[in-house]
């Protein structure tokens, strides 16, 4: 009767221990790539940019969202496939609109250090005076939330 308790905890042991690895390999993409920063901008004339904060013009555009993601795994491996980071902009509160997603781009970078991304949204006309936000994501969660306003 012992050698079956201990053959069983042996077994579930070992279960317990590949189910570890197989979790701990399927979160290492995670925990080893991080956006460093991200910050907004407009454009100037020129091709020239300026960090504005978290406030913007009505008539400021085309908007950049400068974000820079850092990978602390070796870029000679092909231990993920790629790297997926999203933009998602909003309109919050801004005339009539609310809640409305304006736009999402989705960059895919492969294993670099570290990638400099430029998220560009250009609006056709002068921006409505209002709310704003925009959702960053790395590899399908969000990483943060940047809250922005387009005063007149």
């Amino acid at each position: 009767m012992n050698k079956i308790k201990f053959l069983s905890a042996l077994v579930l042991g070992m279960f317990l221990s590949v189910f570890i690895l197989i979790l701990n390999s399927c979160n290492s993409v995670d925990s080893n790539v991080t956006i460093k920063s991200a910050d907004l901008a407009k454009e100037l004339e020129g091709g020239k940019f300026e960090k504005v904060g978290t406030t913007f013009g009505t008539e400021d555009g085309p908007l950049h969202l400068f974000v820079v993601v850092t990978n602390t795994l070796d870029s000679s491996s092909n231990s993920h496939d790629s790297i997926k980071v999203k933009a998602s902009w909003y309109a919050i509160e801004a005339k009539d609109e609310k809640n409305v997603l304006i736009n999402e781009t989705v960059f895919v970078i492969g294993n670099e250090a570290e990638t400099e991304l430029n998220y560009k949204l250009y609006f056709p006309r002068p921006w409505l005076p209002g709310k704003y936000k925009v959702d960053l994501f790395l590899n399908g969660k969000l990483d943060r939330s940047i809250p922005f306003d387009v005063k007149e």
